[in-house]
């Protein structure tokens, strides 16, 4: 892959945490202003600096792990990171074909080290069309 993908905004995310919080409950606000730069930097130093350059579902798996496990909101890391990493595979004209069951139960196994970004990553590559 060449080509820069779409990126998420910054302000995008804090307004789907946001969105998340609202809808699902849990206390609102970022933890961590730190967390949260690295959270968001991650992707693009991975795509800018690894050869070769990562495909979409890696991207998409980084924003993931990287939210998830850096936990830089108050609450609602898991569901924040999996909007993202959804959202960023349909801007760059990917669909995620799980079921929200199978999805969630990916996303804990990230969030409880079971799988890492890669194995993360590898599942997407197999769902996604």
């Amino acid at each position: 892959m060449d080509a820069e993908p779409v990126w998420i905004r910054d302000d995008v995310v804090s307004a789907i945490h946001s969105m998340q919080i609202a809808e699902h409950g849990g206390k609102d606000g970022v933890l961590s202003e730190g967390a949260l730069s690295a959270s968001l930097a991650n992707p693009k130093h991975y795509f800018f600096y690894t050869e070769p350059r990562p495909d979409i579902p890696a991207i998409a798996a980084r924003y993931a792990h990287s939210i998830t496990n850096n936990h830089p909101f108050c609450d609602g890391n898991k569901r924040t990171a999996a909007v993202v990493c959804e959202l960023f595979l349909e801007l760059n004209g990917f669909e995620l074909k799980a079921s929200d069951q199978e999805a969630y139960a990916m996303h804990i196994k990230l969030a409880s080290s079971e799988l890492d970004a890669d194995a993360f990553a590898e599942w997407i590559r197999e769902k996604c069309e």
